[in-house]
């Protein structure tokens, strides 16, 4: 029974990042509440899960699990409310695309390089008061990853109509570079970018050397993408939806006709390339 408990909640990754995310913040807005009623010290919980405004190699002997635990860790709702939306869009987009079960490593890589870039900041740039959280850079990483994977792939946003994935991903990556000179949550936006060369880097070796299949390691060969399918609650991901579908079909019914030859093919199969030739 536990087994099957877990196996049903690792089954969707998405939305498995998404519960974790949840809990912790509700964990430590509790932990707060207390610390109003002087059980406990303020922000003691949140103290142990950010990533503190150390260099690298103290907070690597000090508190090594910050490195990890900052980017399921939140404070703010306006923070997590836009971080968990574009992780379920994104999560879901590259679960279809990809293969759900990158997800998670690409969060988690996307998160680690977030933070080493975090810890350069005071190098390059200016130093660091403040600790952070949340898991902007594991989501840039998930957007770089799915567009340099699938640029000229069109998704379909609310007032904007299509808009290619290549460039969406861009207009999140140049935001947080011109937000930079701005010098507020400087670290910060240097994480997002952080984050973003991870799904870069990610995509690029997947790219070229094939998407590791489930259950293989990072750098494990496939020799071709693996659509997962799920429901979606939104229109326009159902749009994308029944978009990867047909042509995952398309792919079929062409792999037959070389394996067997175009008299092999259904009425209906001969009928849905037709169909697709007029467009």
């Amino acid at each position: 029974m536990k087994q099957s408990l877990w196996n049903k909640f690792t089954e969707d990754k998405v939305m498995m990042l998404i519960f974790i995310n949840i809990t912790v913040f509700v964990l430590v807005r509790l932990m707060d509440f207390l610390a109003m009623m002087g059980i406990m010290p303020y922000q003691w919980v949140l103290g142990l899960l950010w990533l503190p405004s150390s260099d690298l190699f103290v907070t690597v002997t000090t508190r090594p699990w910050t490195v990890v635990t900052y980017m399921f860790t939140h404070y703010d709702f306006i923070h997590i409310i836009f971080n968990l939306i574009a992780l379920y869009w994104f999560g879901k987009l590259m679960a279809y695309l990809i293969g759900e079960h990158l997800v998670v490593r690409t969060y988690i890589i996307g998160g680690i390089a977030g933070a080493v870039a975090y810890f350069i900041t005071p190098s390059v740039i200016l130093p660091v008061s403040s600790p952070m959280l949340g898991a902007s850079a594991s989501v840039m990483a998930i957007i770089l990853c799915v567009a340099v994977m699938k640029p000229s792939y069109r998704v379909r946003l609310v007032l904007l109509g299509e808009i290619k994935l290549g460039l969406l991903a861009a207009a999140y990556v140049l935001i947080d570079i011109l937000s930079i000179p701005g010098m507020t949550n400087v670290g910060g936006h240097i994480a997002h970018v952080g984050g973003a060369v991870a799904g870069l880097v990610l995509a690029l070796i997947w790219k070229n050397g094939g998407v590791p299949a489930a259950g293989k390691s990072l750098f494990g060969k496939k020799s071709h993408l693996k659509v997962v399918r799920g429901g979606m609650a939104d229109s326009d991901m159902e749009w994308n939806r029944q978009k990867i579908n047909k042509i995952a079909e398309i792919d079929r019914i062409l792999d037959k006709i070389k394996a067997s030859g175009y008299d092999s093919l259904t009425e209906a199969e001969r009928q849905t390339l037709l169909n697709e030739s007029k467009k």
